[in-house]
C-alpha cells in the first residue's frame, strides 16, 4: 500500500465530507478510494470513519488521525518545494574531497574564485587520505588521482600529474649522480603504493623510446606523496613523485631523460539526475578551470603506444 496516496485519500474524504465527493476531488473511482480507506484501517487496526445512510463522520481515533495526518502531509509538501528550489537555485553547501597529493593550494585558489562569483555557495573542502573512498557518503564530489573509480560513479579526467625521479643534493653526492635507471639502488627506489599502482615502476627514454622497468621491492613504500618527499630530503633514495611537490621541497631531478607514467587525475561524481543546482555550478566550473588553467608541459611519452620490442630487457636488481 501507498501509505503517502493513502493519506491523500483519507484527507480528501474527510474535507469534501463524503468518498465519492473525495475520491471526484482526486480523480478516482468511488471504489478505489473505499479499497483504500480499507486498507489503511486495516493496517492501523482501527475505525476511521462511522458510515450512516446519511453522512460519513471521523471516530474519535479517525479526528486524531486525520489532524496527525494533515501535518504529515503538510511538511511532505514543504520538502517537496524546498526540493524543487534545490535543484533550480544555486545555494547552500557543496562540499568536495581532494587527495594532499594533488595540490590542494592550487584548487583553493581556484574554489575561492567560485565562491566570489557565487555568494550564496558555501564550499567545504576535505583533504583525504590516499587510500579513502573515491567519493564518500557525505561528499557530492571529489577529486581522485590515481585511484580505481567504481563504474557507478561519473569520472571526467584532468590534467595528470607530471611525475619524475628526485632525491636530495647530498644523498647524490653519496652515491653518485646515475646515468641510467640500471645506476639506481633498487633499495633507495620509493614510490607511491597506492591501490591503482602495481607492477614494476615503468620508465621511458624521450629520444629512443625505450622502456625499462624498476621492481616495487624499495626499502620504503607509502601512499602519500609528502612521505616520500620528506624520506628524500633526509637522503633515503630516490623518490619517484609529483613533479610540482618535489620542486616546492628543493629536490634535484634525476635522470632528466627519461620520463615516468603521469597520475591519472578524475573529478568525481555521482549521476546527475537529481544533482543540486550548486553541484552542477561547481562541477561545471572546476572542469572549466581545469581545461584553461592546464599549464603548457614538455611533450609527455604515451606509454601505451611504445612497441613492445623497445622494452629494455634488463631488469634493475636489488644491488
Amino acid at each position: 500500500m501507498d501509505r503517502l496516496r493513502a493519506l491523500e485519500v483519507f484527507k480528501a474524504i474527510v474535507e469534501h465530507k463524503g468518498f465519492s465527493r473525495g475520491a471526484d476531488a482526486l480523480n478516482m473511482c468511488h471504489s478505489n478510494a473505499t479499497r483504500v480507506v480499507q486498507d489503511l484501517e486495516a493496517e492501523l487496526g482501527a475505525r476511521l470513519f462511522i458510515r450512516t445512510t446519511r453522512k460519513v463522520s471521523l471516530t474519535p481515533f479517525g479526528q486524531c488521525f486525520f489532524e496527525r495526518a494533515t501535518a504529515v502531509l503538510g511538511s511532505y509538501e514543504e520538502l517537496t518545494v524546498m526540493g524543487k528550489q534545490n535543484s533550480k537555485d544555486a545555494c547552500g553547501c557543496v562540499r568536495i574531497e581532494a587527495p594532499a597529493l594533488f595540490g590542494l593550494q592550487r584548487l583553493g585558489g581556484m574554489l575561492a574564485m567560485f565562491t566570489s562569483r557565487h555568494p550564496n555557495i558555501d564550499v567545504d573542502l576535505q583533504a583525504n587520505a590516499g587510500d579513502a573512498d573515491v567519493l564518500s557518503d557525505c561528499a557530492d564530489l571529489a577529486i581522485s588521482v590515481d585511484s580505481v573509480i567504481p563504474e557507478t560513479l561519473i569520472a571526467r579526467a584532468l590534467t595528470p600529474l607530471k611525475t619524475g625521479l628526485f632525491a636530495s643534493r647530498a644523498y647524490l653526492d653519496r652515491v653518485g649522480i646515475p646515468q641510467h635507471p640500471r645506476d639506481l639502488i633498487a633499495g633507495d627506489c620509493m614510490a607511491l603504493a597506492g591501490r591503482a599502482s602495481c607492477g614494476d615502476l615503468e620508465l621511458c627514454e624521450n629520444t629512443t623510446m625505450n622502456r625499462y622497468f624498476i621492481p616495487r621491492n624499495g626499502s620504503l613504500r607509502a601512499n602519500n606523496a609528502d612521505a616520500l618527499i620528506g624520506a628524500a630530503i633526509h637522503g633515503a633514495g630516490v623518490a619517484l613523485v609529483p613533479a610540482f611537490l618535489a620542486e616546492q621541497a628543493h629536490l634535484v631531478p634525476v635522470l632528466t631523460e627519461w620520463s615516468s607514467k603521469p597520475l591519472e587525475v578524475h573529478l568525481i561524481y555521482r549521476p546527475r539526475r537529481l544533482e543540486p543546482m550548486r553541484v552542477r555550478k561547481l562541477i561545471d566550473f572546476l572542469l572549466e578551470e581545469f581545461t584553461s588553467d592546464a599549464t603548457i608541459e614538455p611533450q609527455r611519452v604515451d606509454f601505451a603506444n611504445i612497441p613492445k620490442h623497445m622494452t629494455e630487457s634488463r631488469r634493475l636488481m636489488a644491488a
